[in-house]
């Protein structure tokens, strides 16, 4: 009656294992914003466009590493991809090491 109980309390909970990604990330998550563009359509008129935007954000935070590795191998499309890889690059050594030691570094 145990196992039952418990099986029924993990599927309640992994069923809400995306909104708790979201609580843990929310620092991560930026800002959304009312912006304001002016664009030009097919016959040449200039029509201002407003639109809400997320903002303050890496514009690959969040992504899988398969979609990083896509955006690496295609780096002449994707320049901007570089500093984030840099970072992610570092994090990756930073926990090896640390796993390396016996210790095991915070998250960042």
């Amino acid at each position: 009656m145990l196992s039952i109980a418990l099986d029924v309390l993990y599927q309640n909970d992994s069923r809400r294992a995306g909104d708790m990604a979201m609580v843990d990330r929310w620092k991560d998550l930026g800002f959304v914003v009312k912006t304001t563009r002016t664009v030009t359509d097919r016959k040449g008129d200039r029509n201002e466009i407003t639109a809400v935007c997320r903002a303050g954000t890496c514009r690959y935070d969040g992504r899988s590493y398969r979609d990083c590795f896509y955006y690496l191998l295609n780096v002449e499309k994707y320049p901007d991809i570089v500093p984030f890889a840099k970072t992610l690059a570092r994090t990756f050594l930073t926990r090896g090491e640390g796993i390396h030691r016996g210790t095991r570094p915070q998250r960042p």
